[in-house]
């Protein structure tokens, strides 16, 4: 069983009963084998991003936060991990933050002390931004996998330390054929 931290501010908490319909719904309409949610979000340059910037690339996505100290303790191996794929052009990996926008320096500071520099690094925070709830994501670290053609692959893939690299071989692998 993989650790991680719930997304859950004391309004959300209260809401969670009545969010559990929504939630169920949106990991309906994000399930494997269902297109990908188009998504426009910034890196910490503020340079927008789309999912069609991807088109062609198995994408690889790490939900995170800057308060989350498992995502914190995963993402040198998914540093590594990425690297350790640098020099496939069939892939691409990035970080999707959900931090608050206030939380935004935090997040951008964030990105050299970890080693992210070398990925894609989004934010979408959730005032103003779906593309999270759209996944139905509740905690975090969530990895998600995204087929080159826009269809989920996996919406809740193993983490960097149980199978993660394992997963991405195997997609690779079935592209190739």
């Amino acid at each position: 069983m993989t650790a991680s931290c719930l997304w859950l501010t004391p309004s959300l908490a209260q809401q969670e009963t009545a969010d559990s319909t929504e939630v169920a719904a949106a990991q309906r309409l994000t399930a494997p084998g269902k297109p990908c949610p188009d998504f426009t979000l910034k890196d910490y340059k503020g340079k927008e991003w789309h999912l069609k910037d991807f088109s062609g690339k198995l994408l690889v996505i790490d939900f995170w936060a800057t308060w989350c100290g498992v995502c914190i303790a995963n993402l040198p191996s998914y540093a590594e991990l990425a690297e350790q794929f640098a020099g496939d052009s069939r892939i691409q990996f990035i970080t999707i933050s959900i931090d608050t926008r206030e939380a935004e320096k935090r997040w951008m500071y964030s990105l050299p002390r970890y080693n992210l520099m070398k990925l894609v690094n989004l934010i979408a925070p959730k005032s103003e931004n779906d593309f999270a709830d759209a996944f139905g994501v509740r905690g975090v670290p969530r990895y998600v996998l995204i087929g080159a053609d826009g269809i989920i692959i996996d919406d809740e893939a193993p983490t960097p330390h149980d199978g993660l690299k394992e997963k991405i071989d195997a997609v690779l692998k079935e592209m190739t054929k």
